[in-house]
């Protein structure tokens, strides 16, 4: 018997969100949000503190108080945000200071070493540290330990930690450590600030200083994921926010983003002092849109002359729109894309597009840009086109119930055919007409209108649009080598994802990352003739290799045990542990389709050809499996897994674990080949 499993489609897995201002009662347990407003202050910097005096209690302890079992253990960490204008650039100064208490030489090996990301934005300073052994004594960080590593490159940049060892750390001793984070050009407007890391935290505490201005804009801060903090005043004009005994954010395969499941907080600025419930927010902020944005996808007479020119002799509305898409996401170059042949001093030197006869006349532009055009060119066609602000689940799964537009962040084109909006992302180059990235689909989007906005949730692909076709076509040995050509297609969101990997790659990366494909489940893999084509739609990508694999079919006595699907062996499960704390989060929904034929040694024969068994998980999965053998003693295995569900809580994770395993299960279903005259 199946498990029963509750599916839920791609809303958020929570009850819906309040938002409310500073006292107005509780919030629901599962995701809270406190929206508070806070006071402009005009008092001077505080200057970062001093050592904070130590509790010989925590010297002496010997065990974690929030979270039984942990490495080691935050006694505090505060962070004071504090916007200002220097020269008429905004800056955002974060001084961080971090206690935390080491219980294990595993907390040593974690722990000891520091990482602080920088960016070309962010700049880490002022970095002090000490270590206090369990007797009291002192040791000093050295200012001379710190160093600069580069953390990752791309993009033409290149991103660099300051890294440090804290001095002699050991088992029962406490480090702690100060520094200062300048984020230039800009404030703390639609910041991210974590309320969660990766130890357990006794107290964690943000102090907020908001920019001093005579233009009305006034600073509000959400909590989300955590029960309800007050805010507290302080002096020097800070407002401060806690969390006491914060357990460790836990990793787990299959998550929603971060955002959505731990305890985090959002600043921004406004200038909106008005109490309105979230549809009425929603509405007005809807019309903001229209107004902001009509005026860039006006039509002119270039619009109108290279729309009748595209679409000449079309009548199908389907057939118009797809023409008008390709050509946005075919011909206009999008500067940002990593294909696009523009240095960082061109992009920050050219004039901005104003409108979208600019974009057609330069033959490239912004994603904003060519998403503009798009939407003009679609009025030109006669049809009803609007912008649209879209939820991206990438970042964080949006509910209308908290009304702040920061969580509605990208741009995308709503085109009405009949009764019925589409949604279109042209300056994504690997979105086959009629998807969207996978993170704007099952989203809600807002509909910019004069009149009658509205919000219409974006439509999921089905699995037979992100696609991995396999094949292949195999000889083996009678000892156990396996040998001959494999072919690996990748489609839709499956496509899409490995060609914007694969963008400017070199030839040698494209190998290299066959290689680690198949080299990472089956090891002592021999690769020739590895090639990646791109063929079809824009999100299709074709691996084709030959391959030698000894040993593949275990050799025992007078006997071969084969395992027929050659693309799963090796494979571990999806889901290993046996409790799961967050909801389990598939990007897409997927079909996987494989063919293998594997002709066997001269005279061995299959003692069974019994099948593994198909299966069915309604609304959830398909898993269909055969087995024959053609005339040339040939072993033909077709599987097909389609699987259907993209959102499902906590509380299902028993149920849904036991459908991968018993997957798992079927594709390792292992053969017996017997030589009938050597038995």
């Amino acid at each position: 018997m199946l498990p029963s499993l509750l599916f839920l489609d791609l809303r958020p897995s929570h009850p819906a969100i309040s938002s409310c201002e500073e006292g107005s009662g509780a919030l629901p347990a599962r995701l809270l949000v406190l929206v508070h407003v806070l006071c402009l202050a005009l008092s001077p910097a505080v200057e970062a503190a001093d050592w904070k005096p130590v509790d010989p209690a925590d010297l002496r302890a010997e065990q974690p108080s929030v979270e039984a079992g942990a490495d080691a253990e935050a006694l505090f960490w505060e962070v004071r945000v504090q916007d200002e204008v220097s020269g008429q650039v905004p800056k955002s100064h974060l001084d961080h200071y971090l206690r935390l208490k080491i219980f294990t030489e595993r907390g040593v090996e974690q722990f000891g070493t520091v990482r602080l990301g920088q960016s070309k934005d962010i700049r880490i300073l002022a970095i002090r540290g000490r270590t206090i052994q369990p007797d009291g004594s002192v040791i000093e960080l050295d200012g001379d330990s710190v160093f600069e590593q580069d953390s990752a490159k791309g993009f033409g940049v290149t991103l660099t930690d300051k890294t440090f060892v804290m001095p002699a750390v050991k088992p029962g001793a406490i480090i702690e450590y100060q520094w200062r984070e300048t984020r230039l050009e800009q404030f703390a407007h639609g910041a991210e600030f974590d309320l969660q890391r990766e130890f357990p935290v006794r107290r964690v505490t943000y102090y907020l200083k908001p920019w001093s201005n005579d233009q009305g804009y006034d600073m509000r801060a959400l909590v989300f994921n955590a029960e309800q903090p007050p805010f507290q005043h302080e002096p020097g004009g800070w407002q401060s926010v806690s969390l006491e005994n914060v357990a460790a954010f836990r990793e787990e395969p299959h998550m929603p983003p971060g955002l959505a499941v731990r305890p985090w907080m959002l600043t921004y600025y406004t200038r909106d002092h008005q109490d309105l419930s979230p549809q009425e927010y929603w509405k007005r902020h809807a019309k903001r849109l229209w107004d902001v944005h009509k005026k860039r996808f006006k039509v002119n007479r270039a619009v109108r002359d290279k729309t009748a020119e595209l679409l000449e002799g079309v009548k199908s509305p389907q057939e118009k729109l797809r023409i008008l898409y390709d050509f946005c996401r075919r011909e206009i170059e999008n500067i940002h894309d990593d294909t696009a042949d523009l240095s960082q001093r061109e992009l920050e030197e050219r004039d901005a597009n104003k409108k979208p006869e600019d974009t057609l006349e330069e033959g490239r532009g912004t994603g904003y840009d060519i998403t503009m055009l798009f939407l003009a060119l679609g009025e030109a066609a006669g049809f009803e086109a609007r912008p649209a602000a879209v939820g991206n689940s990438a970042f964080f799964f949006f509910d209308p119930q908290v009304a702040v537009s920061y969580l509605l962040p990208n741009m995308t084109a709503a085109v009405q055919v009949g009764q019925e909006w589409r949604f279109f992302h042209p300056p994504a180059r690997y979105a086959p007409f009629g998807t969207l990235p996978w993170f704007h689909e099952g989203q809600l989007a807002l509909i910019a209108d004069p009149d009658e906005p509205a919000f219409v949730r974006t439509p999921v692909s089905s699995p037979q649009r992100s696609f991995t076709r396999r094949s292949a076509d195999l000889s083996l040995d009678e000892e156990g080598t396996l040998e001959g050509h494999i072919r690996i297609e990748f489609g839709g969101h499956q496509g899409a994802r490995r060609r914007e990997i694969h963008d400017a790659s070199e030839e040698s990366e494209r190998r290299d990352a066959l290689l680690e494909m198949l080299a990472g489940r089956l090891p002592g893999i021999e690769v020739s003739a590895p090639a990646m084509e791109r063929i079809g739609g824009p999100g299709s990508l074709v691996y084709t290799a030959r391959i030698r694999l000894p040993g593949f079919a275990q050799v025992t006595g007078k006997r071969l045990f084969l395992q027929p699907a050659f693309f799963q062996q090796g494979q571990n499960p999806r889901f290993t542990a046996a409790e799961r704390l967050h909801p389990i989060y598939f990007h897409h929904t997927w079909m996987d389709e494989d063919i293998v034929r594997i002709k066997l040694p001269e005279g061995y024969e299959a003692s069974s050809l019994e099948s593994p068994g198909s299966f069915r998980a309604p609304e959830v999965c398909e898993y269909m499996v055969s087995l024959a053998m053609e005339a040339d003693n040939t072993l033909v295995y077709k599987r097909r897994f389609i699987f259907k569900g993209l959102l499902f809580p906590a509380e299902s994770y028993s149920s849904l674990k036991d459908v991968f395993d018993m997957v798992h299960t079927r594709d390792s279903h292992t053969l017996i080949l017997r030589h009938p005259e050597r038995n």
